[in-house]
Formats: C-alpha cells, sequence, structure tokens
C-alpha cells in the first residue's frame, strides 16, 4: 500500500511509541488524525508531524476510556478527511510490575477500558469508513506482554492477550472484505 495522502488514526500519538509512529508516517506525506487526551501534547506533535512531512495534520482530544468520545472522534476525522484508510490502535497504560492485590481499583479498571474495551470500540467504529475502501488496514500494538505472560503484570499482560486474540479473530472476520488486519 502506498503510504502518500492514506488517512489514518494513531491512537495515543501524542507521546512515546505513538508520537514516534506519526512522525514516521509524516515524512511520507500521510493525513494523520493524532488522538491522546492532552491538548497541549497533541499540539506539539501535530505542528512536528506538519513540518516532517504530513500533507496535513490534525490532534484531536480523546479520552480512549470514554465510549462517547471515540465515535465523536472517529465521526470528526471521516468528515475531515472524506474517509478513513488505516486505524493503529496504539493508546495503552503500562503500570508498575506487583501482584493483582496491590493494584487499585482504578489503575485495573482503567488499564482494560484504554487497552482492551476502547481499543475495540474505536475499532467498531471505524471498520464501516475503513470498509468503504477498496482497502484498509487496522494495526493493533498487542506487545510482547500480548505474546509472553511476566511476572507482576497480571492486569496488563491480560489486556495484551485479549488484544491479540480480538486481532486473530477480527483478521478471520474481514478476510472477504478489502480490511487487513494485524498486529506488533
Amino acid at each position: 500500500m502506498e503510504l502518500k495522502n492514506k488517512r489514518i488514526i494513531v491512537t495515543g500519538g501524542s507521546d512515546g511509541i505513538g508520537r514516534h509512529i506519526c512522525l514516521k508516517l509524516a515524512a511520507v506525506g500521510t493525513r494523520l488524525a493524532i488522538l491522546g487526551r492532552d491538548a497541549d501534547r497533541l499540539a506539539a506533535v501535530e505542528a512536528e508531524c506538519v513540518a516532517a512531512g504530513a500533507s496535513e495534520a490534525i490532534g484531536i482530544a480523546c479520552d480512549i476510556q470514554n465510549p462517547d468520545a471515540i465515535s465523536g472522534a472517529v465521526e470528526q476525522v471521516t468528515a475531515a478527511f472524506g474517509g478513513l484508510d488505516i486505524l493503529i490502535n496504539n493508546a495503552g497504560i503500562w503500570h508498575k510490575t506487583g501482584p493483582l492485590d496491590e493494584i487499585p481499583p482504578q489503575l485495573l479498571q482503567a488499564t482494560v477500558q484504554t487497552n482492551l474495551t476502547g481499543l475495540m470500540q474505536i475499532t467498531q467504529a471505524a471498520i464501516p469508513a475503513l470498509r468503504a475502501n477498496e482497502e484498509g488496514i487496522i494495526l493493533n500494538v498487542v506487545s510482547k506482554s500480548g505474546v509472553v505472560a511476566q511476572a507482576g503484570q497480571s492486569v496488563y499482560t491480560a489486556t495484551k492477550y485479549g488484544v491479540r486474540g480480538f486481532t486473530e479473530v477480527l483478521k478471520a472476520d474481514e478476510e472477504n472484505t478489502g480490511v487487513r488486519v494485524g498486529g506488533v
């Protein structure tokens, strides 16, 4: 797939790996919708992407834990770009290692909602726009923790194993559409 001018959503794009993904995609002239929670960081990455060569970049404040924000963000992107070609599900919460009974309940909930439920919800919202093309791509960041169980990472690893399973089933479900699904 030629990436120039492709319309792409990157979740968790305002920091870390997501920011680097955005900058790499910008360098080949894509149209980027950068989703994240921090408006100031989004604005900074948006400017960096334009400077790096993105044909268009928009930062959209979206908490992936909020289903209404998710559907609103996808609607905003498809309206602004006239569709969607690629969804990169990168947003995630990682927390320090430790036994399950020492993970605060709020952190457990936020990790599951961000890493797994929110990923599924944004994928669900984006699939109609992706299917409207001859080809579309969904790329889910599975992480090493979605392949190898790591001591002290019960909640994070559970979410990433879930993302891996979701990715495999979605790949089978989309087999006869133009949407390709993969996990990294």
